[in-house]
């Protein structure tokens, strides 16, 4: 007998409890970033599982979804009873194992709650091309090898969600985990005074204020070769330029800042 439901009903692990004995499909829907999920079960075990189009051979990826799935506030599932030769049995995941793993990842997630990094915030390889985890935590080996590029480029726990197909909070984990043991570090991104309008506005005076220092510096140090490409002449009489000499309007800026 097919069974249906909401997600929000029926957690993940009660329902994989329910039907860890029964032979058949199921199918979760309206998970956020994830694809279907397509689970094919035998009596005790997961033999294979797909995400969209897509089947996954490896047990840590297939752990990934499952705890997408229980960490999301709302979906669907369908369970359809099916004979043995119409699954796909590709894998063999103990269904009491599994369920132990999710349940521990989610708690764990639950747990750390008030110490996850930011959604927003970059995070980078600390030493690109060198890192170790330990070897015990075969969902971090995992996520590490999946998001290397994207650490190497700087990304944020959100963005790596999208693109890994999990939740924003199993991200934000990982990177937790793997910032105390020193592989990833966050990056300063974003203008510090982005909240507050009038240090917004004060940022960019110095800002240009910097400009022009710089400037006056080169122009300085350059003889007469801005002359000349401007005129065409070579013939120029320096005058000292001060990198401390005030823009335009130099009084109202000053006045400002």
């Amino acid at each position: 007998m097919a069974v249906t439901g909401d997600t929000s009903e029926l957690p993940l692990p009660d329902l994989l409890g329910m039907l860890r004995f029964r032979t058949g499909i199921i199918r979760f829907t309206g998970i956020k970033r994830l694809p279907t999920i397509e689970m094919h079960c035998t009596p005790g075990f997961l033999r294979g599982v797909y995400a969209g189009e897509r089947l996954i051979h490896d047990d840590t990826s297939v752990i990934d979804k499952l705890v997408a799935i229980a960490a999301s506030a709302s979906g669907k599932f369908q369970f359809v009873p099916a004979r043995p030769d119409q699954l796909m049995l590709n894998t063999q995941i103990p269904m009491d194992g599994m369920i132990l793993t999710v349940v521990t990842i989610v708690d764990e997630i639950l747990f750390n709650k008030e110490n996850l990094p930011r959604r927003e915030q970059i995070y980078s390889l600390a030493a690109p091309g060198e890192y170790e985890v330990e070897e015990d935590d075969p969902q971090l080996i995992n996520f590490i090898r999946q998001s290397k590029d994207l650490l190497e480029l700087g990304s944020a726990a959100e963005d790596m969600a999208k693109v890994l197909e999990i939740s924003v909070a199993q991200v934000q984990f990982y990177l937790l985990k793997l910032r105390s043991a020193g592989v990833v570090s966050p990056l300063r991104s974003g203008d510090p005074f982005a909240n507050d309008p009038s240090l917004q506005l004060k940022s960019t005076q110095l800002r240009l204020a910097d400009d022009h220092h710089e400037n006056a510096t080169e122009v300085a140090a350059s003889g007469g070769r801005y002359y000349q490409s401007a005129t065409g002449s070579s013939s120029w009489t320096p005058r000292p330029v001060s990198a401390d000499e005030p823009m335009p309007e130099s009084g109202r800026l000053a006045g400002m800042l």
